[in-house]
């Protein structure tokens, strides 16, 4: 599992709420429903995807849900919609900023939406400006947690609440091309992670390395001495699975990537109530991608003892 070689890299870890979104708010207070989400940042453009269990077929119920925006499909429901919060649009624009963050878990429930993220301690200052700015700004804003590192499973204990998630691995050997320097800045062994979500071509992770193993290209330095870097690139391959996703509104929980000599590896944690439409997105980008000879590495759900779900107080 790739996730767990990482996950507890940096050292600290923040879990936010606050009200972003009256209508989907709302309908999480009045009918008692949790819904995943999906923050998307392009230029200034802030989109968020919701979606929700589609497994409550009572008239009221669906009538309430659809009176939000969504559309129902492969037993889910649902929405996007263009951030017209600017004070959130401002608050999450000003973590991307700051070079070790990575999103975590962006969820809406009991007509709160909840954020979590991670970043490395070297970062505490400017984190501390942004969550500052946030109770400034931002409607009924509160820090449910800031402290050490609980890594991957902690904020999906808050999240799971009747939804399981599941591990996809696939493999992948990459053409000669995505091995230069321009798409492959940092060398040929690594695991990365997605910092956040953005548009085509610009693929922000960090990187983490094994001691004494050194960046080759462009990249910014997080923490040296514990192999964390930064660097942007591009990947047709992943750009292609967030296509996909843009035409399914699916998009998973975390995804990581392991480059070992010519091979790559992605490994996605998602809610389990969208792997049929995962499979047919892999099913897609295999056809778009024979090159690449995609194959399974693993599907398995995670645990239920590290995701039981638990209260919001830490």
């Amino acid at each position: 599992m790739i996730w767990e070689k990482v996950h507890l890299k940096l050292d600290m870890q923040c879990l936010v709420s606050f009200n972003c979104n009256e209508p989907v708010e709302a309908f999480t207070r009045e009918y008692g429903k949790m819904g995943m989400a999906t923050p998307k940042l392009t230029g200034k453009t802030l989109r968020l995807t919701f979606y929700f269990h589609s497994m409550d077929d009572s008239q009221r119920y669906t009538a309430a849900v659809l009176k939000t925006g969504a559309i129902r499909h492969d037993g889910i429901y649902s929405i996007e919609v263009i951030s017209e919060d600017d004070s959130f649009s401002e608050f999450f624009r000003s973590l991307v900023q700051i070079e070790s963050f990575v999103m975590g878990k962006l969820f809406v429930r009991d007509g709160r939406t909840h954020m979590s993220f991670r970043f490395y301690s070297t970062d505490r200052q400017n984190v501390s400006t942004a969550l500052f700015a946030g109770y400034r700004t931002m409607k009924s804003f509160r820090i449910e947690y800031f402290g050490s590192t609980r890594g991957l499973t902690y904020p999906l204990k808050f999240s799971n609440n009747g939804m399981p998630h599941d591990v996809l691995l696939f493999v992948l050997d990459p053409p000669l091309k995505e091995m230069n320097m321009d798409s492959n800045p940092i060398g040929r062994e690594w695991i990365r992670e997605v910092r956040y979500r953005s548009e085509p071509g610009h693929l922000d992770c960090l990187y983490y390395m094994d001691e004494g193993e050194q960046p080759v290209g462009k990249h910014t330095v997080i923490a040296a001495d514990k192999g964390i870097y930064g660097a942007i690139t591009a990947n047709e391959i992943v750009d292609y699975l967030w296509e996909l996703g843009d035409k399914f509104t699916v998009f998973p929980s975390r995804s990581y990537h392991q480059l070992s000599g010519n091979k790559l590896k992605l490994e996605v944690v998602y809610p389990k109530l969208v792997n049929s439409i995962l499979m047919k997105i892999l099913i897609e980008t295999t056809e778009k991608f024979p090159e690449w000879n995609l194959t399974l590495g693993a599907l398995y759900q995670m645990p239920s003892d590290i995701i039981e779900p638990i209260g919001l107080a830490p």
